[in-house]
């Protein structure tokens, strides 16, 4: 029971072409209150924003394109920096975790490298202090495989919903993924991972990377993903202004 939308980037033209999608719309949460949990730990301290860009595409997509305005919007600053217990008292009633982008492979913040790195090793290794980053890591995989949150991610904050982190170089060929045993990422799908094709026209795309153990997504076209049931729904739709993206269909498939 998983509900993910994964995504380039974030702006307006991504929140109404969220709001057309067949799949996101049956997955975003629609209740009186809805919270969300913003985490920006992936971007260096110097890039952080204050959020409020963040937010107001949020609100852009519940009023103005989904025009759910019966819907309150409550947001919360998530870091594994924070106060542990805090943030799980946040988590055990957030709707829905954004992770903001960065470039995967080469800007990952070394804050959230080490999490991902040792959060399943504190409290089993003595040596390392017990900080509470496996207990936030373990809630937000729960939560999101129990179908208690939406996990929602742009460009590497969206491949941290996969198994391991791809990365393209310059020359466009496909370097391997970060080593599991180095990198423990969300693996939401359990063993899926997500690359994320950066700067390349979705026409020009590799379509044959796509298959049982690696979803794409490109800059120009997003990925809805619903699994509940032993039903999978999976849905390409495009990110900007135009309509140049390939389109794997929306399909229903037993898993």
């Amino acid at each position: 029971m998983v509900k993910l939308i994964l995504m380039p980037k974030f702006e307006h033209q991504m929140a109404r072409r969220i709001a057309y999608s067949e799949v996101c719309k049956s997955i975003i949460p629609r209740k009186a209150l809805v919270r969300v949990a913003i985490c920006q730990d992936g971007r260096e301290p110097i890039t952080q924003s204050d959020l409020t860009a963040e937010i107001s595409y949020f609100k852009m997509l519940y009023d103005r394109y989904l025009y759910w305005q019966d819907v309150q919007l409550e947001f919360y600053s998530f870091s594994f920096l924070g106060s542990t217990a805090e943030l799980l008292q946040q988590l055990r009633i957030t709707d829905i975790f954004f992770m903001t982008g960065f470039t995967p492979g080469t800007s990952i913040s070394s804050s959230l490298a080490h999490v991902f790195q040792n959060h399943h090793r504190c409290g089993v290794d003595e040596s390392l202090p017990s900080n509470g980053m496996e207990d936030l890591f373990r809630c937000i995989k729960s939560r999101v495989q129990y179908n208690q949150m939406l996990y929602m991610g742009t460009c590497g904050g969206a491949c941290c919903a996969g198994n391991s982190l791809w990365s393209r170089s310059q020359s466009g060929s496909l370097a391997p993924p970060t080593a599991p045993s180095r990198m423990e990422l969300f693996d939401f799908c359990m063993g899926v991972s997500l690359e994320y094709s950066a700067n390349t026209p979705p026409t020009k795309c590799d379509m044959s990377v796509i298959s049982s153990s690696t979803l794409m997504i490109t800059s120009g076209a997003a990925l809805a993903v619903h699994i509940e049931k032993e039903i999978l729904r999976v849905e390409s739709f495009p990110a900007g202004k135009n309509n140049t993206w390939r389109n794997y269909p929306t399909y229903r498939m037993g898993i």
